[in-house]
């Protein structure tokens, strides 16, 4: 390990998932975890109980971002929700040598991130965009079950989400901006669209997930992801475990194609609100799955594999791909310079640690 002392700022870092991304860091030897956003009060209260050091930030001002970023090893970008969002930082960090993650999961956010990669090769810093996607996950499931098939024709993804996983404001927010706006899916090798929020199908799976409902879902780099296995049909799905809330999110869905809900968004607040009187229902869990079908030789094969987190309170699942990315640049550099989707960073095997260490189970069938 390269044992000069590395400075790590996470921005969003008091959220439900950059807190967590903190915790972790805190514990990596000779980095200095620095909590960053526009709450100073709650950046210094989490930097306080971790060692860590807080630090005011705005995202979205170029002034900011570029008298608070100097000197950083490593920008991690959890300030959600990216629906929104401007690249101002990953801007910055491509331009000045920054190392650089995000756990963005807006499309149009990480099509603008990988246009940077020319001018991250220039300053010899890689940019990883979509950490935490559902993609991301996905690739890792899909590649340890790519020996099994000589050509992969159709893959299915999907997520769910108990009902006492930690949710932030952020990620409220980007549910509901995505509800009822078309969604990308490749069906008989031909690009289309769907309501997000639409189409649910009954996935397989361990208890209590076992026969849930999931409903089509907007990812990013789905094209990458596409070109990546050959596939001809890919399609990702989200779930909630209460069907009630499934349910509630496709009428919002439904009211807002045929154009009497405008901005689903605005009710990030209320939703909360409606959450807290069924948090005494459902569990923790969280799981991802991919059902992958194609041929090996003259045979059809259809394999099934799960990640399954019986308890999501420390987010490890959606983190492992994050903390991972971060635990080997400081110790191993990084392997190339650019701007990339998550899609295939790491495998299986590299994640093992963060697996093992969160309790979470591989399910294959």
């Amino acid at each position: 390990m390269n044992k000069q002392r590395k400075k790590i700022i996470v921005l969003g870092g008091y959220g439900a998932v950059g807190s967590r991304v903190c915790r972790a860091i805190a514990q990596i030897p000779f980095v200095e975890c620095v909590i960053a956003g526009r709450n100073p009060k709650g950046a210094r209260r989490l930097a306080k109980s971790i060692s860590a050091s807080a630090l005011l930030i705005d995202v979205e001002d170029e002034t900011s971002v570029e008298q608070n970023l100097v000197g950083a090893f490593l920008v991690v970008n959890a300030a959600g929700p990216f629906l929104d969002r401007s690249i101002t930082v990953a801007q910055y960090c491509a331009n000045n040598g920054i190392h650089y993650i995000d756990v963005a999961d807006e499309r149009r956010f990480v099509n603008e991130v990988l246009q940077l990669n020319a001018v991250a090769k220039r300053n010899e810093c890689l940019l990883v965009t979509g950490a935490a996607s559902l993609p991301a996950l996905a690739a890792v499931l899909v590649d340890s079950l790519a020996s099994y098939y000589d050509k992969i024709e159709e893959i299915h993804g999907a997520a769910i989400a108990g009902n006492k996983t930690p949710v932030g404001r952020g990620g409220a927010s980007s549910l509901l901006g995505k509800i009822g706006l078309p969604a990308r899916i490749k069906v008989r090798g031909r690009w289309q669209e769907a309501p997000c929020w639409s189409q649910s199908r009954k996935i397989l799976g361990s208890a209590p997930f076992q026969r849930q409902r999931a409903y089509l879902y907007s990812v990013p780099a789905i094209d990458h992801f596409a070109r990546q296995y050959g596939a001809r049909d890919v399609t990702f799905r989200f779930g909630l475990q209460l069907s009630a809330f499934n349910r509630g999110l496709a009428i919002l869905a439904w009211l807002r194609r045929i154009g009497w809900l405008k901005r689903p968004v605005r009710y990030t607040r209320l939703l909360f609100g409606f959450a807290r009187w069924f948090r005494g229902s459902g569990g923790p869990e969280y799981a991802v799955q991919v059902q992958v079908l194609g041929t090996k030789g003259d045979k059809a094969v259809e394999h099934l594999a799960t990640l399954f987190d019986a308890d999501s309170e420390k987010l490890g699942l959606l983190n492992c791909i994050v903390v991972t990315l971060i635990k080997r640049w400081v110790e191993h550099g990084v392997p190339e310079f650019g701007a990339v989707t998550a899609i295939g960073v790491v495998d299986l095997d590299t994640l093992k640690p963060e697996l093992i260490a969160h309790n979470i189970k591989l399910i294959r069938a």
